[in-house]
């Protein structure tokens, strides 16, 4: 068996609390929940998360040089996006007749 510190447990009182916040803030607001995502929290603070990370890397032993990305256009899709996709489902299901069609 794993030693308690490798296991990942969470705080059942932490995350009641988490969750009466977010009821709380939906009853009071009248706003239905939004869920944020898991990198609301890294695009919060963009230049702390690349500290950190570039920390861990020299941390590891290699040479950390940031460039910006040059800017995608919002429409263009990876050169593979489209080839890889599996036929579409609807294509599966048998088609509905009409009542003036017949089988």
């Amino acid at each position: 068996m794993a030693p308690s510190s490798v296991r990942l447990t969470y705080d059942p009182v932490a995350v009641a609390h988490t969750l009466l916040v977010i009821i709380y803030h939906v009853l009071t607001e009248d706003v239905p929940y939004r869920d944020l995502g898991a990198t609301s929290l890294d695009q919060r603070d963009r230049a702390a998360v690349e500290r950190r990370l570039i920390r861990r890397l020299e941390a590891l032993g290699h040479t950390v040089t940031l460039s910006p990305l040059a800017a995608r256009s919002a429409t263009a899709c990876p050169p593979s996006f489209h080839t890889k996709l599996p036929p579409p489902l609807v294509a599966a299901r048998p088609r509905c007749l009409k009542n003036s069609e017949s089988i």
